[in-house]
């Protein structure tokens, strides 16, 4: 189901101008005075390379406002998520939004009996073609993992379970390793006939989730490049929650956010510039009371918004969190 913003002026906002500005200023400086921490000596050293003062002892990496302000230009500004049948392309150009389904759980529950078991490769073929055949999904994104595999080629067989299941887009977020990202580039790039097809028409992009607070796992920003090398879209995906992993402001919060997505969005652009990135933000509450993260509070519906207008302000596609609810089941 695909919403079109054909009316301009009608708009939804609960961030002012005023607002941007300052939690813009406010990234910048955080950047460049409490850093960004990643543990990989590849993105330490394009960094380093890039004007960046890097402390290697704490793996952090101190991102000047400049080199910022030139990955955002560097972007693209529009990004077609396109899908196997070309009716299903995504067009992120600002006026068109999508819905995806979640993922990745690791368990699932049984119709039949109730139970609560460990999820298959044969769970997420089914849940592809639902997906498939439901018109208020435009992407699909593995609503479980295949369990039943080893760890160590389990998204890949995640993957194919997915493209053999859905003419949809496909976006995954579990991959770890660029060998990993390769095999899955690989696997896109034989469905189309080969890897200059996948460049023209990327039918899966990459989700990479930031660690909150101001870091990244460095093996799956690794990845992330190795994607970026191919034209697939990356996402950079940040879940500060505020009250733990992030201020217990929602605007603090939405600083964290924003830079830990720019500081992979300057290693990227650094190493491939125009490589197509996306802005993602699921911001939830922590619960104090329950230790939990409260996905169906109303922050999240909130910060999603912000984000979203943020992303806007950059003049870059976003995903962010929707549609949930904190279940017990």
């Amino acid at each position: 189901m695909v919403f079109s913003r054909e009316n301009q002026r009608i708009n939804f906002s609960v961030l002012s101008k005023e607002d941007l500005e300052k939690i813009h200023k406010a990234t910048l400086e955080v950047l460049e005075t409490t850093g960004f921490k990643i543990n990989s000596q590849k993105c330490l050293k394009i960094l380093e390379e890039g004007g960046c003062k890097v402390d290697y002892k704490s793996q952090t990496a101190f991102i000047p406002s400049h080199l910022v302000e030139e990955a955002l230009r560097k972007n693209r500004k529009n990004i077609t998520l396109c899908a196997r049948n070309p009716k299903y392309d995504a067009i992120l150009d600002q006026n068109h939004v999508y819905i995806t389904t979640d993922g990745n759980g690791t368990q699932t529950l049984e119709m039949e009996t109730g139970e609560r078991r460990a999820s298959t490769k044969e769970d997420i073929a089914k849940s592809a073609i639902i997906a498939d055949a439901v018109d208020v999904v435009d992407i699909y994104w593995p609503m479980v993992s295949a369990q039943d595999y080893p760890a160590h080629v389990r998204h890949l067989h995640d993957l194919e379970a997915s493209l053999e299941n859905t003419e949809k887009h496909v976006t995954f977020e579990t991959t770890m390793s660029p060998k990993e990202a390769r095999y899955q580039i690989e696997i896109a790039a034989a469905i189309l006939g080969d890897e200059e097809e996948l460049r023209k028409r990327p039918i899966i992009s990459s989700l990479h989730c930031t660690s909150a607070p101001l870091q990244m796992d460095g093996n799956s920003m690794e990845a992330a490049l190795e994607f970026s090398k191919a034209d697939v879209p990356v996402m950079f995906f940040g879940m500060p929650q505020p009250g733990a992993t992030g201020p217990v402001t929602l605007a603090g919060s939405l600083v964290v956010n924003n830079a830990e997505v720019f500081g992979c969005l300057v290693i990227t652009q650094l190493t491939c510039p125009g490589a197509p990135v996306i802005y993602g933000a699921g911001i939830a509450a922590f619960d104090m009371r329950t230790l939990k993260r409260a996905g169906g509070g109303p922050e999240h519906g909130l910060t999603g918004a912000a984000a979203a207008e943020l992303a806007r302000y950059y003049g870059m596609p976003s995903i962010v969190g929707g549609f949930v609810s904190t279940a017990k089941t």
